[in-house]
């Protein structure tokens, strides 16, 4: 873990105190403030100029060695080349054409009340307003949006009150309504082939790993991708960090290819150990059952020597344009804890159970000399057998 100094300084006259205690990294600098604006709701509770990006596929043999930022950049701009947009409306009549901007309606059944007087004694009768036909309401909260037909009434109420006094007509309803609203959604396809990763929630380094390979790796811990922890002040533990391969397309090859997954993982490095309870774990996606199925998995442990994990895909389901894998960790949520690495992530086939030599000539961490950005080499061959937990 990392080592907080925090410092007290009493106010008593010639007293002096100091107080060292480890305390778990509850923040990432490195990653805080790079949230892209375009993806900031500009309407609380809406999409509205929202980004969804469709992604590109791509094709073996996939590779990544962390050497190089490979996750994707969603950074398009409204006017760039190639973003579309549609507006979406929150209230349309039966012909799916939009209300009016002004339109407000109920939710809940609205009356007209007449008021009476019988030697001096006043009393009311009320008439429910007729309910307005055919009127579709969709929630600007999530997209795609879906429509419904739904019973609505005029978004008022009104006293007949002749003869009385401070009393308004028409009472308009507050609570229970839904005024027409829109919200625009953005719209871009990915073409870029050299980013292999949809998401970043892990976070690429080149400094959290006990000798790597090769300068880099993917870490995965309690924090996201913006560097804050996935929830303050729990003592829980969950999936935290998330690592998802862009789609790989495998429609061209059988069982027969020897198709093989692999990578090399470390349990703490220089973070904080994990529990045993705690674990790293890939799954495989099913687009036939439209699911995740975790293939693998490792607990939590003391720091070690990178090992390595060769996984064979051989279901029939697997072998179509839409494969993919992902890395997740389980562990606490509220910091910099847990702590898991990975490097030298492949698929490729004609491999084989026992192809499990690799060598490589690399550098391993960055460093500096007179303001010049350097780094360290590593052994002229690295030879390593994997080994499956």
């Amino acid at each position: 873990m990392k080592s907080i100094l925090i410092l007290c300084l009493g106010l008593v006259p010639f007293s002096f105190s100091q107080v060292e205690k480890e305390l778990p990294l509850a923040t990432n600098p490195d990653l805080q403030g790079q949230k892209p604006a375009q993806l900031i709701q500009k309407s609380n509770g809406t999409f509205d100029s929202t980004f969804i990006y469709t992604t590109d596929t791509i094709t073996l043999p996939f590779f990544d060695d962390f050497s190089k930022n490979k996750f994707q950049n969603y950074t398009a701009g409204y006017s760039d080349p190639g973003v579309t947009s549609a507006q979406f409306f929150q209230l349309l009549d039966g012909s799916s054409i939009p209300l009016s901007a002004d339109s407000i309606v109920s939710l809940v059944p609205t009356y007209t009340r007449y008021f009476t007087e019988v030697n001096g004694i006043y009393t009311f009768t009320d008439t429910l307003h007729d309910v307005i036909n055919n009127i579709q309401i969709g929630y600007l909260d999530t997209y795609p949006v879906t429509y419904n037909f739904t019973p609505v009434y005029p978004a008022y109420n009104i006293y007949d009150t002749l003869g009385f006094v401070n009393l308004p007509d028409t009472l308009f309803q507050i609570d229970d309504i839904v005024k027409q609203d829109s919200a625009r959604q953005f719209f871009k396809q990915i073409t870029d082939p050299s980013k292999l990763w949809l998401d970043a929630n892990a976070y690429h380094n080149y400094r959290y790993a006990v000798n790597p390979w090769t300068i880099g790796v993917a870490t995965f811990d309690g924090l996201d991708e913006y560097g804050y922890p996935y929830s303050f002040g729990s003592n829980g533990s969950n999936y935290a960090d998330v690592l998802t391969s862009k789609p790989i397309d495998l429609s061209g090859n059988t069982i027969g290819d020897s198709i093989y997954l692999s990578f090399l993982y470390q349990k703490q490095g220089f973070g904080e150990e994990p529990e045993t309870t705690d674990f790293f774990a890939i799954e495989l996606f099913n687009p036939a059952l439209n699911q995740w199925t975790q293939v693998w998995s490792v607990s939590g442990g003391p720091v070690s020597d990178f090992k390595g994990a060769h996984i064979p895909i051989v279901d029939l389901d697997y072998f179509n344009s839409n494969f993919q894998f992902r890395f997740r960790n389980y562990g606490s949520l509220t910091g910099g804890l847990d702590h898991f690495h990975i490097d030298y992530v492949r698929v490729r086939k004609n491999s084989f159970l026992a192809d499990t030599l690799y060598k490589d000539f690399a550098f391993v961490y960055p460093f500096f000399i007179e303001g010049l950005h350097f780094s360290s080499l590593g052994s002229f061959q690295k030879q390593f057998y994997w080994k499956n937990e």
